[in-house]
């Protein structure tokens, strides 16, 4: 047990992708992690198969939609110059849902192949009304802000195209189930 916690922590101390991808704090947190796995956690983590995994990448924000989560979505609509912080917000919490959703999805063993694509399509959809759901919720506090009208008009255009891009997913999802229900798979 000792040479598999062994190897864990020489892929966090070893490895580029690690180090060029993370922050020193979140390598820190890996290997506080790897230290504190009970040695059954250590053999299902050898005993997983993630490589169908790989197409699904963990959510990052980027520096600026950083910031505008850590002032609130509302406050930022004013202080940050630009749209185009709002749609990098927008973006980073439709993927952060999505990427949860989108591993369920994958790591079911239960839901056959063919309806997995079904499976994502239903998490993109709801990952686009959680989006809209998170924006409209922040466009209510744009009265609390110094400049509502601003807040309220900037944050309006970003909840209506992402209200927009729910509307072609919900389509693609529907069309998606109505070709599984010809083929019999539902």
């Amino acid at each position: 047990m000792k040479n598999l916690r062994k190897l864990l922590l020489n892929v966090v101390y070893e490895s580029n992708h690690i180090k060029n991808n993370t922050t020193f704090k979140e390598q820190l947190g890996m290997i506080k992690w790897i230290k504190e796995m009970s040695n059954e956690e250590i053999l299902e983590f050898f005993k997983k198969d993630d490589r169908r995994d790989i197409n699904v990448k963990v959510p990052k924000p980027s520096g600026p939609a950083k910031k505008a989560i850590k002032m609130g979505l509302s406050t930022a609509s004013i202080v940050m110059p630009g749209g185009f912080v709002m749609k990098s917000v927008a973006q980073y919490l439709k993927d952060s849902f999505n990427y949860k959703c989108e591993l369920s999805c994958r790591k079911d063993e239960s839901i056959k192949k063919e309806l997995k694509s079904l499976c994502v399509n239903k998490c993109k959809v709801s990952s686009y009304e959680y989006v809209v759901k998170q924006l409209s919720l922040a466009a209510r506090k744009c009265s609390q802000t110094n400049n509502p009208r601003k807040c309220k008009k900037k944050l309006n255009s970003v909840i209506r195209e992402y209200s927009n891009k729910h509307s072609q997913a919900y389509a693609r999802y529907r069309l998606s189930k109505r070709k599984a229900q010809m083929k019999g798979n539902l």
